[in-house]
This record gives C-alpha cells, structure tokens and sequence, in this order.
C-alpha cells in the first residue's frame, strides 16, 4: 500500500493470545475490504492489488479465516454443475 491512514481500535487483551502478529494488518485490511468484496463494489483481484499480494493469496488468507471464497446459494451451485456437465459433453 503506498498511502495509508492509521486506523485505531480497541480491543479485549484477552484475545491477544489468538492473533497471529505476522498476519495481522493484512488480515484487518482484508477484513474491512470483505463486504464490498462480498456485494460486488470491489473485485477479489483489486483487493488483493491494495494489500500488496496475489489473488490466490488473498483467497487463501481468506480460507484460512474461514471465509468462502464463493459465496452462493445451493441452488446456484447445482445451476453451475449442470451448465459444466452440458459443456462437458459438447466437447
């Protein structure tokens, strides 16, 4: 990131025991960025251009917090499935 601004919160001390300090600011970025990823204002891609790291990256520090990647509903899932299968037998 080339300009920044320094965002300050408090915390409970107690959860200092869980925060893995080699991650932490990306992983606090990434977490402000995850809503406007999630409603589409900003791209997987972009985000991980802002924190400094590949999109693999970024979706793996993703999962890693337990955050899917994909974010859809049953229904679309088996909608996806039965375009691959459809695509699948045209080659």
């Amino acid at each position: 990131m080339t300009d920044t601004t320094k965002i300050e919160m408090e915390v409970p001390a107690s959860i200092l025991p869980f925060v893995n300090h080699g991650q932490f600011q990306s992983q606090q970025t990434a977490l402000l960025l995850y809503p406007y990823i999630a409603n589409g204002d900003i791209s997987n891609g972009k985000a991980a251009e802002l924190l400094g790291m590949s999109k693999n990256e970024l979706l793996d520090m993703f999962g890693e917090m337990g955050i899917p990647y994909y974010n859809q509903t049953s229904e679309e899932l088996e909608s996806d499935i039965q375009v691959l299968k459809k695509l699948r037998t045209k080659v």
